[in-house]
């Protein structure tokens, strides 16, 4: 099982938590957006695909309908990230992320926190095996893969949440 989340957070190079702008572990029950770290590319859903989408500052204090928002949920000590817009989580199949409909043992995960900042998602592999997320080059598509080897770093950059 990979280690379950914690409540620490760090600042980031934004301008301030007035903006709820956190690089910071993900808390079940928080929403967040989902970016690439040292990007301002945003994790999105798009016709039942993940896609990267530029995101901006002001995103933060409303994000638009177009930037997916994640809300974060937890069983058993392993997270998982819900949209609420389409009704679908952040979940893999094989070695590939994609969107799926249930939060089951194809949707749980956990996080690392990286040394220089972004923290790592880990999920559950074959035989038990930890794997983590690799974001593939811009020019691959940015395809989102599991790994056997370290993963890409990402940021949780928290909003507040849309009623």
């Amino acid at each position: 099982m990979v280690s379950s989340y914690s409540t620490h957070t760090r600042s980031t190079n934004f301008p301030g938590p007035q903006f709820g702008c956190l690089d910071a572990i993900p808390v079940v029950g928080k929403t967040y957006i989902i970016r690439r770290h040292n990007s301002t590319a945003a994790l999105c859903i798009r016709n039942e695909k993940l896609v990267w989408a530029k995101s901006h500052i002001w995103d933060l204090r409303s994000p638009p309908p177009n930037l997916t928002t994640w809300l974060v949920v937890e069983f058993r000590n392993w997270l998982g990230f819900f949209n609420e817009s389409t009704g679908m989580y952040l979940g893999y199949n094989d070695d590939i992320l994609l969107p799926v409909n249930k939060f089951n043992s194809n949707a749980y995960f956990g996080t690392r926190h990286g040394e220089y900042g972004g923290y790592a998602l880990q999920a559950k592999g074959r035989k038990k095996s930890t794997m983590e997320v690799l974001i593939n080059a811009p020019s691959a598509g940015g395809r989102l893969e599991l790994t056997a080897h370290r993963g890409s770093f990402i940021k949780f950059v928290s909003v507040r949440r849309q009623i």
